[in-house]
């Protein structure tokens, strides 16, 4: 019997009769792949009645016979699934056991008993002759039934080593239907790992991310604070200015009065004295505005320091931030 291969319709895309076609041609094969399998299993219900297909090789699966299944796989890559799936099913077909017995007899034939027999049916014609002829016909076919047997075991011997060859090779495909499915656990392993490397870059992608994030939020901050630093130091550096104008309208003031001064010398003492006093305070008026302005000064070279360390820390806050986009392109690309 010739049995269809099973078809996968969203391979071959058929519509209409041929997908009706293909339909049955798949039932019919999974109602023998489920006598095949009860058949294994030694069940004590087979369904033999689930298809037509199992009606009629009722006799050959289940009956008194000697069944030779042979099956055909694609070496193609694309087929790996139905080749595993038909290896499968020759598989359980080897487990099946059919104890088949040959249905021959012995008879034996005494002639002398035969005669006795054949005598009063042919006294009256006195036939000797045809009994003789009869007889020699028995002889005959008995020999031809001994040679059909002979040759009936002779053909059930070759027929058993037919079946340890199907055995052995069935073996070795079995053998390759488990280096296969090996190779199938092992590529599947494989892209596990895979998935999981990607996960792992993902997550490091995401935490270079945020890192990235939080240095460019510090790096915000520290530009504001170092705005902040820059007013501060325009501030300072205009009341120094103030404080320069303010010292030389005083030494100005201070030179008008010691012109008076020299002028009022030959004025009284009290005067002289008097001038004298506000020389004295116009002069430490003078020390102290220069005082204040080298206090300015000092104070603007240290916001010029503090300015000079905010913008060092800036620049190797820039190139932290630029060492964590490089790790993130490279964890990218590794994901990919």
């Amino acid at each position: 019997v010739d049995l269809a291969g099973s078809e996968r319709v969203k391979k071959s895309g058929v519509e209409g009769a041929q997908f009706k076609e293909a339909t049955a041609i798949n039932k019919s094969l999974l109602a023998l792949g489920n006598v095949v399998s009860a058949l294994a299993s030694k069940k004590t219900h087979v369904p033999m009645r689930d298809s037509k297909l199992t009606r009629i090789l009722d006799g050959s699966l289940g009956g008194n016979c000697r069944t030779v299944l042979l099956v055909c796989a694609s070496p193609a890559a694309t087929s790996a699934h139905e080749t595993v799936s038909t290896f499968e099913f020759a598989s359980r077909a080897m487990r099946v056991e059919v104890d088949a017995k040959v249905n021959a007899s012995i008879v034996e034939v005494d002639s002398r008993a035969l005669l006795r027999e054949l005598a009063p049916q042919h006294a009256a014609e006195g036939s000797s002759t045809l009994l003789a002829s009869e007889l020699t016909d028995l002889r005959r076919a008995a020999g031809e039934a001994a040679d059909r047997d002979s040759r009936h075991e002779k053909e059930a011997q070759r027929a058993q080593s037919q079946m340890q060859c199907l055995l052995e090779a069935s073996q070795a495909v079995e053998l390759q239907a488990c280096r296969w499915r090996e190779q199938a656990a092992k590529c599947e392993s494989g892209q596990r790992a895979a998935q999981a490397e990607v996960v792992e870059a993902r997550r490091l992608e995401w935490s270079s991310q945020e890192r990235a994030a939080e240095l460019e939020a510090s790096l915000e901050m520290q530009l504001q604070d170092l705005g902040v630093a820059r007013e501060v130091a325009t501030d300072a550096v205009a009341q120094a200015e103030l404080l320069r104008f303010s010292a030389e309208a005083s030494e100005a003031a201070a030179d008008v009065l010691r012109g008076e001064v020299g002028d009022a010398e030959a004025a009284d003492a009290d005067a002289e004295q008097r001038g004298r006093a506000f020389e004295d305070s116009a002069a430490w008026e003078a020390a102290a505005l220069r005082e204040a302005v080298c206090r300015a000064e000092s104070q603007k070279a240290a916001w010029t320091a503090e300015e000079e360390h905010f913008e060092g820390e800036a620049r190797e806050t820039a190139a932290q931030l630029a060492e964590l986009r490089a790790g993130h392109e490279e964890a990218l690309r590794r994901g990919r």
